[in-house]
């Protein structure tokens, strides 16, 4: 609701058409017992002058006259006024004071005074609101620019140690313990670019995230990831855990399913239900069995995540591949992504 546009407000406004209603029935009122006698004396044959009839049909319409302009002049317009100031209230105009009740009977005045006062109060209260939330706003994307900062110092000094390590073993786990950096800092940033907005765009950020592990993780281009998520926004609890999973499951699929240069595709996709998200990461490498490898940290890790969102991680895996699944409950979050 818009405000009222504030020309200049008149007290004979004709768009109060129920007021004026129902001043038209008042008029048949006043008019009525009038009309009865008339038709009795009609039907009683009863004598009367033209002088008579002209003297009591002058005195009620002067009546009537009066009635509409004393109810109109001292109510009605009033009425109206009031009901022009809270439209504008109404559309978040709480600073209108329009209508000057200056020349309003004492109860419209009063009444007028202490809607006035409700309004600069709420107005009062609004703006301390609004300027508690933009200093939030702004401390929050403050905190996610020294952390997105912070990361990327980690992550190029884990560049430098990589270059530097001449084990191979040593430079895989660095890799890994990178990218995961990488990942954190990934989150930050989108967070910080999304500025008021509260979610992060589950297909931004799990898109980069591909792209992230393609440049990161391949092999000459033998093994085709291949991204395709549905866009839901994500909290901040619940982005970094599904980007986190993402890696691992990922990295585990580069790192068991396609020994010895086995060329390859691994599949990730992200469905909404209607209140359950499903995460998939679907292999056709050679597979391997969880349980002989569920002392590595990335594994304990898809584990803990599903546990973290308050659902479920279930992996199945032959000589086929192997497909991962997260599943979790979806979260109402306050706001929507453009077009939801």
């Amino acid at each position: 609701m818009t405000p009222r546009d504030h020309r200049r407000w008149s007290p004979f406004d004709g768009r109060r058409a129920p007021l004026r209603r129902g001043l038209l029935l008042l008029f048949a009122g006043a008019l009525s017992p009038f009309l009865v006698i008339l038709i009795v004396r009609i039907a009683q044959g009863v004598p009367f002058g033209n002088a008579y009839m002209a003297q009591s049909l002058l005195a009620l319409m002067i009546a009537a006259a009066l009635v509409w302009f004393g109810s109109r002049m001292l109510v009605l317009r009033w009425l109206e006024g009031l009901d022009w100031v809270v439209s504008d209230y109404r559309g978040g105009n709480f600073r209108s004071k329009a209508i000057n009740f200056d020349r309003a009977p004492l109860e419209f005045r009063d009444l007028a005074a202490t809607i006035y006062r409700m309004g600069a109060a709420t107005d009062r209260s609004d703006r301390r609101l609004r300027q508690a939330i933009e200093h939030q706003h702004l401390l929050a994307r403050e905190i996610h620019h020294r952390v997105r900062n912070n990361l990327q110092i980690i992550t190029s000094l884990l560049g430098l140690q990589i270059a530097q390590a001449e084990d191979a073993g040593a430079r895989r786990i660095l890799v890994q313990t990178r990218v995961r950096v990488s990942t954190l800092a990934l989150v930050h940033n989108l967070l910080y670019e999304a500025g008021e907005e509260i979610g992060i765009s589950s297909k931004l950020l799990l898109t980069e995230m591909c792209q992230l592990l393609s440049a990161t993780l391949a092999d000459d281009s033998r093994i085709h990831l291949d991204c395709d998520f549905v866009d839901e926004a994500l909290d901040l609890d619940a982005a970094v855990p599904v980007a986190l999973w993402l890696l691992e499951t990922v990295a585990n699929a580069y790192q068991h399913g396609f020994p010895d240069s086995r060329p390859g595709q691994i599949a990730a996709r992200l469905i909404v239900g209607d209140d359950l998200i499903t995460v998939s990461v679907t292999d056709d490498g050679i597979g391997f069995d969880y349980r002989e490898a569920g002392s590595y940290i990335g594994l304990r890790m898809i584990a803990g995540i599903g546990r973290q969102l308050g659902g479920r991680t279930e992996t199945i895996s032959g000589q086929y591949g192997t497909r991962s699944l997260l599943m979790f409950p979806r979260r109402n979050i306050s706001n929507r992504l453009p077009g939801q």
